[in-house]
């Protein structure tokens, strides 16, 4: 009888456990790939985290990433466009100004593509865009690499960006790699659901 009782003492702290390590590893790995909502706010912070996104446009169609940068108090903080002309191209809002630039290296002909969007400040910032983890754009801002004021690129890029905005103008974004903020709760019993969601506010650009 006192054998039959530890093996079910023993069974029950070994589902705990492997339920204690399922809702930590679950949380930890919860990104999850979701439409872009065009015209609101959506919590990110893109110094922790790269920006991912897929789109499926073609060379020529001219449908455009237009994905604006803000900081936690609304502050603008910079931004990207991705440019699907005949030729594609990017732009780096509140740096160039009103020039688009080739990419450094060939982009895949394939139509569907993947886009990771890093921003990096050490001793300035650096923005680089990948796709298929290809590096195609490395580009360290200054009064060289910037066409627009000293004033509007070091003022704008100099804000943190804990937000970002996908605009109405944007046709070509169809899902972006949303972010797992942990969500932190009393007991692995509790856990309905393995993540948070991002927090969406409505809001007019």
């Amino acid at each position: 009888m006192v054998n039959v009782r530890k093996s079910q003492e023993m069974a029950i702290l070994s589902t705990s456990r492997f339920l204690i390590l399922f809702w930590v590893v679950t949380i930890a790995t919860g990104n999850r790939w979701v439409t872009a909502q065009h015209g609101e706010y959506i919590d990110f912070d893109l110094e922790a985290t790269p920006l991912q996104i897929k789109t499926d446009s073609a060379v020529g169609s001219e449908d455009q990433v237009v994905v604006f940068f803000f900081s936690s108090h609304g502050g603008r903080a910079g931004g990207i466009l991705l440019y699907f002309g005949p030729t594609l191209q990017y732009y780096i809002w509140h740096c160039q100004q009103g020039i688009y630039s080739n990419f450094l290296a060939p982009l895949p002909t394939a139509t569907e593509k993947e886009w990771r969007v890093t921003v990096t400040r050490t001793s300035s910032v650096r923005v680089v865009i990948q796709c298929q983890d290809v590096e195609v754009a490395n580009v360290v801002l200054s009064d060289s690499t910037c066409s627009c004021s000293e004033e509007d690129w070091r003022e704008t890029w100099s804000n943190d960006v804990e937000k970002i905005f996908f605009t109405d103008t944007d046709t070509a974004t169809d899902l972006y790699l949303e972010p797992v903020t942990p969500d932190i709760r009393p007991s692995p019993a509790s856990a309905d659901q393995p993540y948070s969601k991002t927090t969406r506010v409505n809001a007019e650009f």
